[in-house]
């Protein structure tokens, strides 16, 4: 709502996605162990961009923490980063149950649940992709989303 309302104050920085990626990777470690989950990282050192920290920490976790979520046991979450054309792209990327294309278009509203009954399960309340989506946009940023049902998901912060 702060963000809605322009009164959330940006503090940017120089920040190293590699260490986002890392504190939310282990972060969630616990989680990710219980159902056989494999959290990779795979993004260079010293990627940097302006952002603020906490801010770009809280997309990526809430990124990682659904992957892991949905994810599948034995399944796999993969946060990855790389340049292009000047632009950090931060991705997130899982193989489990995926969004449906009917779907697809309303994760990004404020309090959409795709599933109620999965989402209960979880203490979800739909505002994890839209505060994501915010993050990114008061960056100068935006997201972008790729999912096949039952197949996975690509999330990305486009910075």
């Amino acid at each position: 709502s702060r963000i809605d309302g322009n009164r959330q104050k940006i503090f940017k920085e120089k920040v190293d996605i590699a260490v986002i990626a890392d504190i939310s990777a282990e972060s969630l470690r616990a989680l990710a162990d219980e159902k056989g989950i494999k959290i990779n990282v795979n993004v260079p050192e010293n990627t940097i961009v302006e952002a603020d920290e906490a801010l770009i920490l809280s997309a990526v976790t809430n990124l990682v923490s659904n992957g892991v979520k949905y994810g599948k046991n034995g399944g796999y979450v993969n946060i990855s980063a790389v340049k292009n054309n000047g632009k950090t792209e931060i991705a997130v990327s899982d193989n489990g149950m995926g969004i449906s294309d009917e779907n697809i278009s309303k994760i990004w509203d404020r309090f959409y649940r795709a599933d109620d009954v999965r989402n209960d399960e979880y203490g979800s309340c739909g505002l994890g992709l839209s505060m994501v989506k915010s993050i990114a946009e008061l960056h100068g940023g935006g997201v972008s989303v790729k999912s096949e049902l039952g197949k996975g998901t690509e999330f990305k912060i486009i910075l």
